[in-house]
């Protein structure tokens, strides 16, 4: 057995091809790591430091008749970048053009009825770049946004909680961890957008 700790940017997909394991789930559900998913439900999520268990490997024998030809298929990790752009009062961004670019890789393609996009990706990718038009048949109006691969804590952890409150814009901060009056604010105003009251008019008769 190995113990590997996990490093920025690693995922349970990116620990799994380090270690030559081409199922990552059986990797996350093997009973070693039984106190790894209690803390992580999710397994495209770890935090800095955390501790995954690599069981030792048993390698497999085939047994293969001479004088034929045989083709053996290798199954390796498959990753993905799936996403939902909503516009002005969250309605999807439906059916608009979209380049997602992983280095030298480029995939062009349209959003779905419901603004999502799911492109293939290298396990390794960390890093893309995704340009959008928000205007259907207007290709004047160009919008690019860096995309980080697996750079997000886990939500119940303080620099998880400051990079998606950066991430929409509420928080402007430092991702230190601290949770201090500049996070305690920006959290508090986003419960507040988000939990409105439902108001109602009252009207004397």
């Amino acid at each position: 057995m190995k113990v590997h700790k996990v490093k920025a940017g690693e995922d349970m997909i990116t620990i799994a091809q380090e270690y030559h394991i081409a199922d990552w789930e059986a990797l996350y559900n093997h009973t070693l790591n039984e106190r790894l998913r209690k803390y992580r439900p999710n397994p495209m999520c770890l935090e800095t430091g955390d501790v995954v268990l690599i069981p030792d490997l048993e390698p497999q024998i085939l047994r293969l008749a001479t004088n034929k030809i045989h083709t053996i298929e290798i199954q390796r990790p498959k990753r993905y970048f799936s996403t939902q752009l909503l516009g002005s009062e969250n309605k999807p961004l439906s059916n608009i053009k979209y380049e997602f670019a992983m280095g030298e890789e480029t995939i062009a393609g349209q959003t779905d009825s419901e603004g999502r996009i799911e492109e293939p990706m290298p396990v390794d990718c960390q890093s893309a770049t995704l340009s959008i038009w928000p205007n259907p048949g207007d290709d004047r109006i160009k919008k690019t946004l860096p995309v980080q691969i697996g750079a997000l804590d886990p939500t119940d952890t303080v620099t998880g909680m400051q990079q998606r409150l950066k991430n929409l814009g509420k928080y402007q901060g430092k991702v230190d961890g601290i949770f201090g009056p500049m996070t305690n604010s920006a959290l508090n105003r986003t419960l507040d957008e988000l939990v409105k009251p439902e108001t109602e008019e009252l009207h004397s008769t």
